[in-house]
């Protein structure tokens, strides 16, 4: 399915299909972590931009996104490529990263 330029397309006509497509994009050439990080940007944005509309102090401004919800917060983040790793630093490297060089 072919989607219209998201950065032609107001934040109320954004659909879930459309993040959806980006970041599968992005997940397909092997930047899993970097899809997560876009994620979060989108969904930060969304949640601005909900948050603006629905903020009782804001009426006078007459700017509105006219959202009704964020079309990221249904796709799931990529939790399989956020791995903490099971190593540690020796003595000597916490040292020497502190700038105390043993």
């Amino acid at each position: 399915m072919l989607y219209s330029d998201p950065r032609e397309t107001k934040a109320k006509d954004v659909t879930s299909g459309q993040i959806k497509h980006i970041l599968a994009g992005i997940i397909q050439r092997g930047a899993v972590v970097h899809s997560n990080r876009i994620r979060s940007y989108l969904m930060a944005a969304f949640n601005y931009g909900l948050k603006a509309d629905n903020d009782p102090m804001n009426t006078s401004a007459g700017i509105t996104f006219g959202l009704e919800a964020n079309p990221v917060s249904v796709i799931p983040k990529q939790s399989s490529a956020e791995k903490v790793g099971d190593t540690w630093l020796t003595l000597e490297e916490l040292a020497f990263s502190n700038g105390t060089f043993c």
